[in-house]
């Protein structure tokens, strides 16, 4: 198999490195701070396994949360979760609190990936990632349903899930869940006006960076592998959920795409649009407003992973 295209190395490749070395390094401190707050539910365990890639020698790093007592004699429904970073961050962990409350909620495992970050590892480094490991998985079907494999995303994990999903097809993933994520890479839609509680706000400077560092020149953000929004319809599988607040600059671009899918005659697309909360919202602190929101928004989520699974 050819290795995957780079950043050719020169300058502009050595100033991409140099300003991700010091972003990550500036973010590290709050990564870890998001971690700590992402406290587990109870009756889940969480354990760490490495899933084979298919690039000989390289592995790829899962987080396995499992329902306690679940019966391991049984293949188990799961969930694959692709955290957010703008593909240029490592922040492994910062949906723990969503991914035990899935696993507990709904009786499956949930595989928490890391995956390969730009400017080192370009589009389409991550998506082929979740690639492996949903191939793991359909290798293992004494150990997991390949009925009920579901993906899921939070920002760019979630614009990654997303054409993934319709890559794959309905007839290997059951369904998808994107949190704030983007599913058109080309147009902007307009911002909203509603004010933000919770959140990151838009720093334009650092989405261009990112999607610097991320697309090589030449790649075609139209391309239904890349953005969700060009992907036929019946592509995508029979469960979609999809949230974002409406004080994120990404609501508009979700919520045209969940549009597209109702107008396709989808079955079972959800579009939650949580008031006043921005981006990350659910990465704040214990015991807020914004906390509480996210709480009901995970139920959400379970609620429709255990729909699909009675389908």
């Amino acid at each position: 198999m050819a290795p995957l295209q780079r950043h050719p190395w020169g300058f502009n490749y050595l100033r991409l490195r140099f300003l991700a070395f010091l972003l990550r390094a500036l973010v590290y401190p709050g990564t870890r701070a998001k971690i700590r707050r992402q406290t587990m539910v109870e009756g889940v365990t969480c354990k760490r396994i490495t899933v084979p890639s298919r690039d000989a020698g390289r592995s790829i790093v899962v987080d396995v949360y499992s329902p306690d007592h679940y019966d391991s004699t049984k293949p188990m429904p799961v969930m694959v979760n692709m955290h957010g970073s703008g593909f240029l961050f490592p922040m492994l962990g910062t949906d723990r609190r969503y991914c035990s409350t899935i696993a507990a909620r709904t009786h499956s495992l949930v595989f928490d990936m890391d995956y390969r970050k730009a400017p080192e590892h370009p589009y389409p480094a991550a998506p082929q990632d979740l690639e492996d490991v949903v191939a793991h998985l359909l290798a293992h079907p004494r150990l997991y349903d390949a009925a009920n494999i579901f993906l899921s995303g939070f920002s760019s994990g979630g614009t990654a899930a997303l054409p993934t999903a319709a890559a794959l097809g309905p007839a290997r993933i059951k369904g998808v869940v994107a949190i704030y994520a983007r599913a058109d890479g080309v147009r902007d839609y307009p911002r909203p006006q509603a004010q933000m509680g919770e959140g990151v706000p838009r720093t334009p400077w650092l989405s261009a960076f990112a999607r610097e560092c991320y697309f090589l020149p030449g790649v075609d953000r139209a391309d239904a592998r890349v953005s969700a929004q060009h992907a036929p319809a019946e592509r995508f599988p029979a469960h979609v959920y999809l949230a974002c607040g409406d004080a994120d600059w990404i609501h508009g671009n979700m919520e045209a795409f969940v549009r597209k899918l109702k107008d396709a005659g989808h079955g079972d697309a959800m579009f939650e649009s949580i008031e006043r909360e921005g981006h990350a919202f659910d990465k704040g602190s214990p015991g807020t407003a914004s906390w509480a929101k996210a709480e009901k928004m995970y139920e959400a989520v379970a609620a429709m992973v255990n729909r699909a699974i009675r389908s």
